[in-house]
């Protein structure tokens, strides 16, 4: 048993079920019915079931075993490559930059402190988009004092593509305190010690 397909001329096939028996040692087919009328996927489910497939329920095919929050956190990382931010970092593609840009992430996504990241980081998709969401704290510590090195440089950088000829920013990280100028880059956070009473960002 089967169903055949018969092409129409300006409208959607004539779909028949069919069956073939032997009649006098040839083989004859027999109509068994018109089933044009069901929409194309039911006719579908018919084709499958007539080939012996075994069908069940969308629900029941799968097993959910995690879902994880994603929608916020493409909408973080979307804006962070807008921004330029990962060759900001650095201009060579790495773990150590893309623990950075997961750590920026996360401070945006939930504030707090670097091993509390690294926690977080289970609870969204943020880091796994990075390929960094088995990093322990100790491999996090590492990247923070790696960026000591290029300070100068991401500070010329930031100037150059941020900020109009004159402006300033100011902005604090308790282990690379880092000050330019009385404006923030962002205006977000607490007020830094060492800035003369400016706001700055908190970086841990």
């Amino acid at each position: 048993m089967c169903v055949a397909a018969i092409l129409n001329r300006g409208s959607r096939p004539t779909c028949l079920l069919r069956e073939n028996h032997r009649e006098g040692g040839k083989v004859k087919t027999r109509t068994l019915g018109n089933i044009s009328h069901p929409p194309d996927d039911q006719i579908q489910l018919i084709r499958c079931v007539l080939k012996g497939q075994n069908l069940v329920p969308a629900d029941g095919a799968f097993e959910i075993v995690r879902s994880l929050p994603h929608g916020h956190v493409q909408v973080v990382l979307e804006m962070i490559h807008q921004l330029d931010l990962p060759r900001l970092v650095s201009s060579r593609p790495g773990r150590q930059r893309d623990l950075i840009v997961a750590l920026v992430a996360q401070w945006i996504l939930h504030p707090g402190s670097k091993p509390a990241a690294t926690r977080l980081w289970k609870q969204s998709t943020a880091a796994e988009e990075l390929g960094v969401e088995n990093a322990e704290v100790e491999e996090v510590y590492e990247a923070m004092d790696g960026l000591v090195g290029r300070r100068r440089r991401i500070e010329n950088n930031l100037a150059r593509g941020t900020w109009p000829r004159g402006a300033m920013c100011c902005t604090r990280c308790p282990a690379v305190p880092i000050r330019v100028g009385p404006v923030c880059w962002i205006a977000w956070g607490t007020i830094g010690t060492g800035c003369g009473g400016r706001l700055a960002l908190p970086a841990g």
